[in-house]
């Protein structure tokens, strides 16, 4: 189900969609200042909560 059927479902999806019609620019610049923003957040948050500079970026991948 996974390996064959999952795959070619995808495809024919992403096949047939009209990604022009679809685009919306404003909300992928949306997705990408809030993604930003919340990834900042985090490196600042890991730096005042973990102490060892080691465990920060597992601090911040798991946030």
């Amino acid at each position: 189900m996974f390996k064959v059927a999952l795959p070619v479902l995808l495809f024919q999806d992403l096949a047939t969609q009209d990604f022009v019609a679809a685009w919306d620019g404003r909300f992928v610049l949306f997705c990408f200042l809030a993604t930003a923003a919340s990834m900042a957040g985090i490196v600042l948050l890991a730096r005042v909560l973990v102490r060892d500079p080691g465990q920060r970026g597992e601090f911040v991948q798991a946030s």
